[in-house]
């Protein structure tokens, strides 16, 4: 068998992972930072345009009865591609 590899000379392990962990987390974080103080602001927003305009609405009224799915008859669906003439010319090789 071969001697083993001495790892005396070896240099220390490098952990980057936790660092790019780290980043993409503090990224993420930030991130959902900006989105729920958008959200507010929109809330925000929404409130007193609410308060200072006043809306019309104008409310449907539902059906008497409630709508039936009717089953319609399959038709058969032909493409272009098969309406057009093949594009060989018409001759069967053969590989023999």
């Amino acid at each position: 068998m071969a001697p083993e590899i001495p790892l005396d000379g070896a240099r220390p392990a490098q952990y980057v992972f936790d660092g790019n962990v780290q980043l993409t987390l503090s990224q993420i974080r930030a991130n959902e930072a900006r989105e729920k103080a958008a959200k507010e602001a929109a809330k925000t927003a929404a409130k007193t345009s609410a308060s200072a305009a006043s809306l019309s609405v104008t409310l449907r009224c539902e059906r008497s009865e409630p709508r039936r799915a009717t089953a319609r008859t399959l038709q058969p669906h032909f493409s272009r591609a098969a309406a057009r003439p093949p594009q060989d010319d018409g001759n069967l090789y053969r590989s023999c």
